[in-house]
């Protein structure tokens, strides 16, 4: 079995990567085991948290195993992949879903991904929208969205 080892890895360069490497194991259906780390926090890391939540998402279109299912280690996970992953997994909507998980207003949301830019933000929000992964609202006067 393939090893795609990404613990070394900051959060955002991890899930880019594992996104891509998972397209590349699914072409082969081959399984392959994810190292993601704990975390030094011993809540969680960041890359185990964002690629569980990916996994959960996407829990149709593959299978997994948990590393403290199989040998109580948490730091990894061994995915079995049988089809490509939803659409908006990407990088900027997993981050944007993660963010939202308690509601946020719009404008929170632009500054803390300003880096993507503005229209690029609106197109991903209103995209999760339409594939009910996100639901809008408002809090007085602006608007907010919230991970469904």
């Amino acid at each position: 079995m393939q090893t795609l080892d990404l613990h070394e890895l900051k959060a955002d360069e991890a899930i880019k990567c594992f996104l891509n490497e998972y397209e590349n194991y699914q072409k082969t259906r081959e399984a392959f085991r994810l190292v993601h780390g704990y975390g030094s926090s011993g809540e969680g890391g960041k890359i185990m948290r964002r690629v569980r939540q990916i996994l959960q998402d996407n829990s149709d279109k593959l299978k997994y195993s948990y590393g403290e299912d199989i040998d109580g280690n948490p730091g990894y996970t061994i995915i079995y992949p049988n089809q490509k992953m939803a659409p908006f997994t990407d990088l900027l909507a997993q981050e944007i879903l993660g963010f939202c998980e308690v509601s946020k207003v719009q404008g929170k949301i632009l500054s803390k991904f300003r880096k993507h830019g503005d229209s690029n933000i609106i197109r991903t929000l209103k995209n999760l929208e339409k594939h009910k992964m996100i639901k809008a609202g408002s809090k007085g006067i602006h608007k907010t969205w919230t991970k469904l």
